[in-house]
């Protein structure tokens, strides 16, 4: 019996030269995962070209008339009845989003450069493509144009090849396929880049002609190349880069920031200026680099007890760091940098304690969200003592020989602390004082003074693998912050145990009136807050999620060892009718006003018809 292991992450079980059974093994290396949006099924100009650019109106208008009369001459009898009695029709290949947005692709990304696409409404594999080869690891995933009109959505797949070179793939994101440019039908979907990428950032930047976001790709030399790299790509950045500012990590773990320098040589590689340097104190490592928050903001302020507001600090070039530092004493400490300007904003340092190094990353994560960040480390308890700092006890008299295994017992007590996973929770305003904002209409990190930042924090109950957060549509939903457990669980805890403006103590009325609850230091989990129940998914270290249209719920995709899909309601589904509700009744209290309308108007008509003839009788 033989056993054999592709480069495509395949098993396969093979006797005597006889196939046995296969098993896809691949994602067990995910490293990266993203929703894909469906396009509408009424979306006509996905088959026809009547909504291009360059046609009149009077063009696209007789187009889409002719298609309509087209598709009328070709119903048949069947296409009638299902659309008027809710007869079966033939069911097609091609995926539609529903009307809540709940069905959509999840794509994730393997480390040996396989990409595979699952439909969420029942798991199934949509597509399956392997990029790879022994040299080809895959590293990033990013959508450069998303579901549109007469456009399909276009998945970008990069990778590194080889010690100093990165390939970008172009993908279909529906149907996996290598995606070609109308305009440019010679040009290959796989573009290679001669430089080891340290850094892919998402411009807001589009290519005219197709109408994807530009990719810029800083490499280990502080070099930008820009994807795809045309005239019109590198017109559109050099417009741009005077306001833009990005970072990087430097190698003695420290943070600069760089700018471009745009030059008119028009070349495919662009040079960066350094603008600022921040340096970490010596022995000081960074763990984790926060992702800044690009999600939909429901409301700019809070609003207190006493209807006064706090503005939130909507900062997109706020980036917390946590970092990790051995000696003197183990700790760990947080930032937040101001990736324009270069200054820290918040710094914070945590003991952690001597075992710290059990956990992977000291079991540093890090989430941000709006105007809150979370910060995760492990505590591991007491110190390492040196030898000078040890106390010698005093002799032991005759008399206290009893209680001498007390002492020791208090000793140690005193000397080493419970360990535990410790959360920290900032929410930064604007300013400490309620209904003051920052006197500007636009924001400029260059005019703007310190911000405040409120913090707490907490005990969670077990160690964590991986940490998320819900997003919805509009971001009015209460943000639900997904814990992943090396116990194989999801657990959501709401934000309002997390609020680091908790009470301690006796909550006030204004405290009350805003619905804060007392503060208390251990985090309670719900075990009907666990997401996949029964459930047991190992070696989640990622949590994404996706808006749908119904804002009452967010997609949820845990992945890592294994893979997990699920749909969460933070604040429950109260944009949805339960199914215990009374529909008998509504219909009924609907007729009934529909009959008391019809009376009330007829007995309105017949007084009125009297009136006048009385009055036509004097």
């Amino acid at each position: 019996m033989t056993l054999k292991v592709n480069l495509d992450g395949t098993i396969e079980v093979h006797d005597n030269g006889k196939f046995l059974w296969e098993r896809d093994e691949s994602l067990a290396m995910a490293v990266d995962a993203l929703f894909v949006d469906l396009p509408e099924e009424e979306m006509f100009s996905l088959e026809h070209t009547e909504l291009a650019e360059g046609a009149s109106p009077l063009e696209r208008y007789s187009k889409r008339w002719s298609r309509h009369l087209a598709k009328l001459m070709a119903l048949t009898p069947l296409d009638i009845t299902s659309r008027f009695w809710g007869a079966p029709r033939e069911k097609t290949s091609v995926l539609y989003r529903d009307a809540f947005g709940f069905r959509k692709i999840a794509v994730v990304l393997s480390r040996n450069g396989k990409v595979v696409g699952f439909d969420t409404e029942g798991g199934s594999v949509v597509w399956s493509v392997h990029l790879g080869g022994e040299q080809f690891e895959g590293r990033r995933l990013e959508i450069l144009r998303s579901t549109a009109v007469k456009f399909p959505p276009i998945l970008a797949v990069v990778g590194n090849s080889g010690q100093s070179a990165t390939t970008i793939r172009l993908l279909n994101g529906i149907t996996g396929e290598d995606f070609t440019a109308d305009t440019d039908p010679f040009k290959q979907a796989t573009t290679t880049v001669d430089a080891k990428v340290a850094s892919i950032i998402k411009l807001p930047i589009e290519e005219p002609h197709e109408r994807t976001h530009v990719l810029a790709l800083l490499d280990t030399d502080s070099k930008v190349h820009l994807f795809p790299n045309t005239a019109e790509t590198r017109a559109a950045f050099a417009e741009f880069s005077p306001s833009y500012y990005f970072y990087e990590q430097n190698q003695n773990n420290g943070l600069l920031g760089r700018q471009a320098v745009i030059d008119d040589n028009d070349g495919a590689v662009i040079d960066t200026r350094e603008t600022w340097r921040v340096n970490f104190a010596p022995g000081e490592s960074i763990t984790v680099l926060g992702t800044p928050w690009n999600g939909r903001v429901a409301s700019v302020g809070r609003v207190l007890g006493n209807r006064s507001v706090l503005y939130k600090y909507l900062n997109p070039n706020l980036l917390a760091v946590a970092t990790h530092r051995k000696t003197p004493q183990p700790q760990a400490s947080l930032y937040l940098v101001d990736t324009v300007k270069g200054a820290v904003q918040y710094a914070a340092s945590y003991s952690v304690g001597a075992d710290a190094e059990s956990q992977p990353n000291y079991g540093h994560h890090l989430v941000q969200w709006e105007n809150v960040v979370l910060f995760s480390y492990w505590n591991s308890g007491g110190f390492e003592k040196r030898d000078d700092d040890r106390v010698e006890p005093p002799p032991i008299e005759p008399a206290q020989e009893g209680g001498e295994k007390k002492r020791k017992r208090r000793r140690r007590r005193r000397d080493t602390r419970a360990k535990a996973q410790e959360l920290v929770v900032l929410e930064v305003f604007e300013s400490e004082f309620v209904d003051k904002r920052i006197e500007s209409r636009n924001f400029s990190s260059f005019e703007n003074g310190e911000p405040y930042v409120a913090a707490q924090a907490y005990v969670f109950p077990s160690a964590i693998s991986s940490v998320g957060v819900t997003q919805t549509h509009a971001g009015i939903t209460t943000r639900e912050v997904l814990f992943g457990l090396p116990s194989g669980q999801i657990v959501g805890v709401n934000k309002k145990q997390l609020d680091p403006r908790r009470p301690i103590g006796n909550p006030s009325a204004d405290d009350k009136e805003e619905g804060l609850l007392p503060y208390n230091p251990l985090i309670a989990l719900n075990p009907k807050d666990v997401a996949n129940y029964y459930l047991k998914v190992l070696g989640i270290e990622h949590i994404v999620s996706s808006p749908a249209f119904l804002e009452s719920t967010s997609l949820v995709l845990g992945y890592g060892l294994d893979l997990f899909y699920t749909r969460r309601n933070p604040s429950k589904t109260f944009d949805v009718l339960s199914e215990d509700f009374n529909r008998v009744a509504l219909l009924g209290t609907i007729a009934a006003l529909v009959v008391g309308i019809a009376v009330g108007r007829h007995i309105v008509r017949d007084n009125d018809r009297d009136c006048f003839l009385r009055d036509a009788t004097i």
